[in-house]
């Protein structure tokens, strides 16, 4: 009787953990009809686009990250019925964060604080992606149109086969739980290579695995204090030996949770440590600081150091294409230390303008500039007078 109603639990389970048959709300991108202006549309970042093999080929060229993104058609999407993304991609960036945006009837617009990050391997093999949404405080009401930057970098390539939403199961969160405690995550984002940066530890629903690995003994505890009694009196066993024997089982819960979480970090610094040498072994030192660096502003960086007069200085007016707080300070400790002996200064006699830093260009009454020298066309050094 116990075995049947053990099955049966069991096959309840099963049978309520299992894939729904059909999705919702999908888009085949390996069909033509599902990309142009009726369809999902890429950002002014893609060079070149192509529905081929099966799959929307995306090659985003540029050094402006944020023009790198896909724009889906008007959507009605009720968010209390669709609580996952589906996604199957391939990339070539490798172990890269995406991120993915949208605007709900409660809103006015896009807002940049109101989106989800999901990270994936980049290895070029397509991989199915699944995005648990409703950890979001924001995802409700009906969904009106979704923006996905499927990595966050100057140029690269994306294959896309399917985008789905997906009602939730708990096969569904179980996956999801599962990719975002594999994924990597790492502060500043992305890692800058050859730079100091740090590997976060792995989370669950956005919560650290420590909060489990917490909870997880605290229940473990309270079973063991709960069953003392029974292990004592009704197996008559020596209440120092039950002691003994439940601080072992205690012990070695949290041997292996923080075991697992271990080898998982080791793994994280496995991957970027061969990303590392697959982006700068065997190349120049110009190469490799173009790498570090980022190949556009590299460059521009390098015509300065050639046009700067020797000990000049100078005033950084650059754009903000790191996606992290310190995008400014990163990109000018970048500049200064290519460009020593000419420094850095808060009024510096010339000012290295690039892409839209321009904007923090401010002209002081009674002082007159000029182009000093020109790189590209928003890339010059303005010379007070």
């Amino acid at each position: 009787m116990i075995r049947r109603i053990v099955l049966c639990l069991a096959l309840g389970w099963l049978l309520a953990a299992a894939p729904a048959l059909a999705d919702d709300i999908a888009w085949n991108l390996g069909d033509p009809g599902s990309v142009g202006p009726t369809g999902w549309m890429a950002g002014p970042g893609a060079a070149r686009q192509e529905v081929k093999g099966g799959a929307w080929s995306i090659d985003f060229q540029g050094a402006d990250k944020h023009a790198n993104y896909l724009v889906s058609p008007p959507l009605t999407v009720d968010a209390d019925d669709h609580d996952f993304l589906e996604i199957e991609l391939a990339s070539s960036q490798p172990y890269t964060k995406g991120l993915i945006f949208w605007i709900n009837d409660q809103m006015h617009g896009f807002n940049p604080e109101i989106r989800v990050p999901f990270n994936h391997a980049g290895s070029g093999r397509f991989h199915t992606y699944v995005i648990d949404l409703k950890k979001h405080p924001w995802w409700t009401g009906y969904a009106k149109q979704l923006i996905i930057f499927p990595f966050y970098s100057e140029d690269g390539q994306v294959r896309i086969r399917r985008i789905a939403f997906r009602s939730g199961t708990p096969w569904l969160q179980l996956l999801a739980a599962w990719q975002e405690y594999f994924s990597i995550e790492t502060t500043p984002f992305p890692p800058n290579l050859a730079e100091v940066f740090m590997i976060n530890g792995p989370t669950i629903n956005f919560r650290p695995v420590n909060h489990y690995l917490y909870w997880g003994l605290l229940g473990l505890a309270g079973l063991l204090a709960l069953a003392a009694p029974l292990l004592i009196w009704g197996f008559k066993l020596n209440p120092w030996a039950a002691a003994k024997g439940a601080f072992v089982i205690l012990w070695l819960a949290l041997l292996a949770g923080y075991g697992l979480v271990e080898i998982k970090q080791l793994s994280d610094h496995y991957k970027y440590l061969s990303a590392d040498l697959q982006t700068l072994a065997g190349k120049s030192l110009e190469q490799k600081r173009s790498a570090i660096t980022g190949g556009d502003f590299y460059e521009f960086v390098d015509f300065c150091v050639k046009a700067l007069p020797t000990g000049a200085s100078w005033e950084a007016c650059f754009s903000n294409t790191v996606p992290n707080a310190f995008a400014g300070d990163w990109l000018t400790s970048k500049a200064n230390f290519y460009l020593y002996p000419a420094v850095v200064a808060p009024d510096g006699q010339y000012k290295l303008v690039y892409k839209d830093g321009i904007k923090k260009f401010v002209q002081r009454p009674g002082h007159h500039y000029q182009v000093f020298a020109r790189f590209k066309p928003d890339q010059f050094i303005i010379k007070e007078d």
